[in-house]
């Protein structure tokens, strides 16, 4: 009987030991993971896994590794190890549900988000990775309604009230997604995109004013982005203001010279303009560069 306990007393002992190497690798891969030492940290976590196989944390990090540098196969098979030593571990079905959803398979995805719900019902990234999974299919009313979700459980949440504009949007409700870009944009000022989708949603109702006026803070943001020059001139183009049109399609061929949307653009100001030579010379050179549009018009005009 003596004998018995010694040994249950030393099997336990040693099972200790296990688990504690377990953890200090698992420690020592993070420092690997945090220094960008990534193949390091999947050697340390394998090791982790060999001295205790029922480490979940283990496998979650080493599947995040394995996801990052593309090997999908075995990040979703550490994930599924997870949740063959503990079904109810969210995390687990919450990173299987992104890699599958990354991976197109977007069915499996919906369920595992579904699960890691039902296990965690105030689990705000989950619905938000169901809204993303439902606009990607182009139900943007079910998208909507789990980024309300993810705002009645956290209202300072910037991104749900972005990706909820981008749903009102493209459901043509542009006075609903004006608000929540305005959300978006008073808990995150820089957000760029932000200034951006709500400028199109105010070109839409017929607000070119106000569109320019956002496309002017997205510009404060980023001086050296050619398209929201562009967006800027084509509303002048449309508002007749064939100058001030002009000088945003010039600034957005310097900043890239190869823009054929931008020549295009310029080419019509200056037909607008009554100046046929100025325009042909700017339509070929949109044509040159790929544009289809300033060909037809070329055809029609530069005779």
């Amino acid at each position: 009987m003596k004998k018995l306990f010694i040994l249950l007393t030393a099997l336990l002992f040693s099972s200790v030991l296990f688990a504690q190497n377990a953890v200090e690798l698992y420690v020592q891969a993070v420092q690997k993971i945090n220094s960008g030492e990534n193949k390091e940290a999947i050697a340390l976590l394998n090791k982790s896994i060999k001295a205790d196989p029922s480490f979940g944390e283990a496998y979650i990090k080493r599947a995040y590794l394995f996801y990052i540098t593309g090997n999908m196969k075995k990040a979703i098979a550490d994930y599924t190890k997870v949740l063959d030593i503990d079904s109810s571990n969210h995390e687990a079905l919450l990173n299987r549900g992104a890699v599958y959803f990354n991976t197109n398979r977007t069915s499996e995805a919906e369920n595992d988000y579904l699960l890691a719900i039902k296990i965690k019902p105030n689990y705000t990234i989950a619905y938000l990775n169901m809204g993303v999974l439902k606009e990607k299919q182009d139900q943007h009313e079910l998208a909507f309604n789990y980024y309300r979700n993810v705002l009645g459980l956290d209202p300072y949440y910037t991104l749900a009230y972005f990706n909820a504009g981008n749903c009102l949007a493209r459901l043509n409700k542009h006075d609903l997604a004006i608000d929540y870009y305005a959300m978006a944009i008073q808990l995150e000022p820089g957000m760029e995109q932000a200034y951006l989708r709500r400028s199109e949603s105010f070109q839409a109702i017929g607000k070119k004013k106000e569109a320019i006026v956002d496309l002017d803070e997205a510009l404060r943001l980023d001086t050296a982005n050619a398209e929201l020059f562009f967006r800027k001139g084509l509303i002048y183009l449309d508002l007749g203001a064939n100058t001030e049109a002009l000088e945003e399609f010039t600034k957005a061929i310097d900043i890239n010279p190869k823009y054929a949307s931008a020549f295009y653009g310029k080419g019509m100001a200056y037909i607008n303009s009554g100046k046929k030579t100025d325009a042909c010379i700017y339509l070929e050179k949109a044509a040159a560069l790929g544009s289809t549009e300033a060909k037809k018009v070329m055809a029609e005009t530069c005779k």
